[in-house]
């Protein structure tokens, strides 16, 4: 990459691009300081929109902004994949990524190209050796103004969750949680267990985008991230989306914090609150740490039992059954026709459906689903290829499914890992990282991650109601 950046540079001709210009790459590279943006590159039937991105919360002010890369012809109103350019990256058309073919709506135009893009901070370098086909730059004429975007998802969400975010009386959160309990009492996409409750493994109905979420941890920020991101909100109101939750939704995993229990209440808050605006578009899938469990252990700290003193003592006793009741009626597994996903990894033996519908009947099951890692030369007994491609076999499942899990993060700081144990569609998600959140989504009916800088949103959105009248 920084051979590319040297060539692009070297020979570069140092341009200013003005309203209704129009500037051909045309073999040599352009350099444009100071660009006005978003700026436009034509390639033929196909165009793409660069759009600055420095966050809500203040991060423009902070430093050169990262640029948005995306389709016009796609619109807003539908998810639809969206590339990254931090300072320093660069972009070239490359037809082996699946995020660039789902990026492009004319995705044979893009990559008739050699298009090459550097974001070099106050200058955007552009070359296209194919310079017989045409490939343009200009500013885009009719902008849309996507920070407004962003601010109208939020609005909506403090709008659903009565203002500010920031834990519910105890009267309104038993009403919140005995709402979201008897909908998924109702849930007609479960079948029914032994004991005549909705099973383990919950089905998603065809034509609906799955939207997959790895493990919060209590991270609001993070879950405000996605909610005001691309259009997974305008999708899940649309009932058009589903956002699949993996579990461990509570339980702070960072140092220092690891006892700290209002962060994991208020994500729950807003989750349940979520659900019922939002039935049966909200799939959470039980993990380990959604349990009051004293196996529940991490740096010496009992978070299972720690979590069920705190909201006992916060919410009372009837709270706390409720929100035991809710573990037990929340699904282990989804599964669609392209996807499985649970919280931790494959079962250790061959399974059927019915297994999955009886889980809460099969400790030995339940616990593999929920705390099974895979396989490394730190943890020997974990799980492999072979576990994987016999659990999508036994679900009636093609062998290319993808499989989708959280729990065990591979670094400290990543929060997506695509063909990890190199097992071809497993993918791994973690949802708590301090300064990335990724989803894996649905575009043109393949998945493939969008990752997003986390922001201080939870902050950023009571100070501004606070201070108001504004709103957001």
């Amino acid at each position: 990459m920084n051979y590319i950046r040297k060539r692009l540079r070297s020979d570069a001709d140092v341009l200013e691009l003005s309203p209704g210009q129009r500037i051909r790459l045309s073999g040599k590279t352009i350099s444009i300081k100071n660009p006005r943006l978003p700026l436009r590159i034509e390639m033929g039937r196909q165009n793409l929109d660069l759009y600055p991105d420095g966050g809500l919360t203040g991060g423009a002010e902070a430093g050169t902004p990262d640029l948005l890369l995306l389709d016009p012809a796609r619109g807003l109103d539908h998810v639809a994949q969206q590339l990254r350019l931090r300072v320093g990256d660069e972009f070239v058309t490359d037809s082996d990524f699946v995020e660039q073919a789902q990026l492009f709506s004319e995705p044979r135009e893009a990559f008739r190209r050699h298009l090459h893009c550097v974001h070099e901070g106050d200058v955007l370098s552009f070359r296209d050796t194919i310079s017989e086909l045409g490939t343009y730059l200009s500013l885009v004429d009719d902008p849309i103004d996507l920070d407004a975007l962003r601010r109208q998802a939020l609005s909506w969400v403090t709008e659903v969750y009565g203002g500010g975010l920031r834990p519910l009386t105890p009267e309104r959160a038993l009403a919140l949680i005995q709402a979201v309990n008897q909908q998924l009492a109702d849930d007609t996409l479960r079948r029914r267990d032994s004991d005549d409750t909705p099973g383990g493994l919950r089905q998603l109905p065809a034509g609906v985008r799955p939207v997959l979420m790895g493990d919060l941890h209590g991270q609001i920020d993070n879950l405000l991230t996605i909610l005001s991101r691309n259009a997974y909100l305008r999708e899940l109101q649309t009932g058009t989306a589903a956002l699949v939750l993996l579990g461990d939704a509570v339980h702070c995993d960072r140092p220092g914090e690891l006892e700290r229990m209002e962060g994991s209440m208020l994500v729950m808050d807003l989750l349940f609150t979520l659900m019922n605006a939002l039935p049966g578009r909200i799939v959470f899938l039980l993990g380990n740490h959604d349990s009051f469990s004293p196996e529940i252990m991490k740096g010496g700290v009992a978070q299972g039992v720690a979590w069920e003193r705190f909201l006992t003592e916060q919410r009372g006793a009837d709270y706390t059954a409720e929100m035991a009741r809710f573990y037990r009626l929340s699904p282990v597994v989804a599964m669609s026709d392209g996807l499985l996903a649970c919280h931790a990894g494959p079962p250790g033996r061959k399974v059927s459906p019915d297994d999955l519908v009886n889980v809460h009947h099969q400790p030995g099951l339940l616990h593999d689903l929920t705390w099974s890692r895979l396989k490394t030369p730190g943890f020997p007994t974990g799980y492999g290829r072979r576990d994987v491609r016999r659990f999508r076999k036994s679900m009636g499942l093609p062998p290319d499914t993808a499989f989708i899990v959280g729990h065990y993060p591979l670094s400290s700081d990543g929060t997506v890992w695509t063909n990890i144990g190199r097992i071809e569609g497993h993918h791994l998600l973690y949802g708590s990282a301090e300064s990335n959140v990724a989803v894996i989504a649905a575009v043109d009916d393949e998945l493939a991650p969008q990752v997003y800088p986390v922001e201080p949103l939870l902050a950023w959105l009571n100070d501004t109601i606070a201070t108001g009248p504004g709103g957001i």
